[in-house]
């Protein structure tokens, strides 16, 4: 699923690939942390999610849609019996993570697809903007002082509400 998620040329194989992997990390993590232990990332996967983010510049929308990590209703359903708070520790913890680990290509990203002039509807500046405010969102996931004032800067500066609200969401 690792290799798949980095390099196959199918892009749905590469997202579902990514998706399936997630998940069992995280209902790995999830029981683990259940059992007073933490959450464990593999370090292929975090490569993989490097290769993500570094073919954004042939698809940004699709790297942006490539990152999001399985959302907590899903990983709920995994289980016979439920734990939000061990379910949102694992989930938030394997965003915090990714982060750490790719935070100089996520503040790369942040400024790399960064849409110029004025606003724009169509597909490639959504996509821009999409994976901009995922990259954003991962960094603001970190939550130290670099992150928060990079959040609070791209929130003041905002061109458009699109990325006024993914940095107030941030916030």
């Amino acid at each position: 699923l690792t290799h798949l998620l980095a390099h196959d040329a199918d892009p749905f194989n590469r997202w579902e690939a990514g998706q399936v992997l997630a998940t069992r990390i995280l209902v790995a993590g999830v029981a683990s942390i259940r059992a007073g232990g933490a959450l464990a990332v593999p370090e292929a996967f975090l490569e993989a999610l490097r290769r993500v983010l570094a073919s954004g510049r042939q698809d940004p929308a699709f790297a942006a849609e490539c990152l999001q990590m399985p959302g907590e209703g899903l990983l709920a359903e995994q289980f016979d019996e439920s734990d939000p708070g061990a379910i949102h520790a694992a989930r938030k913890g394997l965003i915090v993570a990714a982060a750490r680990r790719l935070r100089a290509e996520l503040e790369a990203a942040v400024t790399e697809y960064a849409v110029p002039g004025p606003y724009s509807p169509d597909a490639a500046a959504a996509g821009r903007r999409s994976l901009r405010n995922t990259a954003l969102a991962y960094l603001a996931a970190i939550d130290d002082d670099d992150a928060r004032a990079r959040v609070m800067r791209e929130f003041r500066s905002a061109g458009n509400m699109t990325d006024a609200m993914a940095a107030l969401a941030c916030l």
